[in-house]
């Protein structure tokens, strides 16, 4: 006989659909309309909490709680509470009594990568597949290279200038799960930073996709496509890190973030992710010194385009005519 409570935590596709779900559940706007539909007396012109016993009779069927699915939820309030998102004002376990009064930005409306602010950087890892795209192409000794892209609209791949200098690009990549041909590829004179053009568009970006500074120490993802020895075929690879200075000035005149993360060859052009969804940078380099032959090489710094840099490269790019999503939070 099979357990009746699942056990298995929810996976993001669940995650995200069952917190969306709670947060309007709980919220004041529709509880009148929950509270009438669950039977419960109502008082005109007042908000009265609900608690999670109530949500877990609006996703059961025939007016059944789905209480196999308790564990589950209670521990995705937990985490909704501890990120600030739903206030618990009584009770506990199935009886939690929750509000909801939290506000979000124009740009957090367009999307649910906020959640990640409760959820995680493995929500966000899920959520990043749509915006990333392996930039491949053909080296100088004819050899397969390969970087990672950003996509920024339904027609501008962001990458580093050196990711499509050091290769030709393929006429067609793989953009947001769709083959789409290259028009040309635009490298900044000055910036890591370049913009491949789509010949077509592909399909659409995270709307709420959005850059903003770095923060000292906050938490940061990298995504990308560095080459994995003795795999078939591609695979995006996240590495967790944190951000550990900010406007380093380099010797090339260029001013880098810092990032403890692991960047390999391959992550160059992949973004800086917060937990928050937020892209603070994209990778570039890493910066170690030169060693003498009996010298032991000291720990690599890895280094990223700082998002403020990017916006203006970008800007410049383009002849103004391109914006990169930017969080202002209005």
């Amino acid at each position: 006989m099979s357990r009746y409570s699942r056990l298995t935590p929810f996976t993001p596709a669940e995650q995200r659909v069952y917190s969306i779900a709670m947060l309007n559940f709980f919220g004041p706007m529709f509880n009148a309309e929950h509270r009438e539909a669950l039977g419960l007396p109502e008082t005109p012109g007042v908000v009265t909490p609900l608690s999670i016993l109530d949500f877990l009779k609006t996703i059961g069927t025939d007016g059944t709680p789905a209480l196999h699915l308790s564990n589950c939820i209670c521990l995705l309030a937990k985490q909704l509470e501890l990120a600030g998102f739903l206030e618990r004002v009584g009770g506990s376990d199935y009886y939690a009594i929750y509000s909801n009064r939290f506000e979000l930005t124009n740009k957090q409306r367009l999307g649910t990568l906020f959640l990640g602010r409760a959820l995680g950087l493995p929500f966000i890892a899920d959520q990043a597949q749509r915006i990333l795209v392996h930039v491949v192409g053909t080296g100088a000794d004819d050899r397969k290279l390969g970087g990672t892209g950003i996509q920024i609209s339904t027609t501008e791949i962001l990458t580093c200038a050196h990711v499509v200098e050091d290769m030709q690009v393929d006429e067609v990549l793989t953009v947001n799960g769709h083959e789409t041909r290259v028009q040309k590829t635009v490298p900044h004179p000055s910036e890591d930073v370049a913009i491949i053009y789509l010949a077509a568009p592909a399909p659409p970006p995270l709307a709420d996709m959005a850059f903003r500074p770095a923060r000292l120490l906050e938490d940061v993802l990298i995504c990308g496509f560095p080459p994995i020895p003795y795999a078939a075929e591609a695979r995006a690879t996240y590495h967790r890190g944190e951000i550990a200075a900010l406007s380093v000035p380099t010797c090339s005149n260029v001013k880098v973030d810092l990032f403890t993360a692991v960047a390999r060859p391959g992550n160059s052009g992949g973004p800086l992710l917060t937990p928050e969804g937020h892209i603070v940078g994209i990778v570039t380099q890493r910066l170690e010194a030169q060693v003498g032959k009996n010298e032991v090489p000291n720990a690599p710094f890895f280094a990223a385009v700082p998002a403020e840099r990017v916006r203006e490269a970008v800007r410049e790019l383009s002849g103004g005519e391109t914006t990169l999503p930017w969080e202002d939070y209005q």
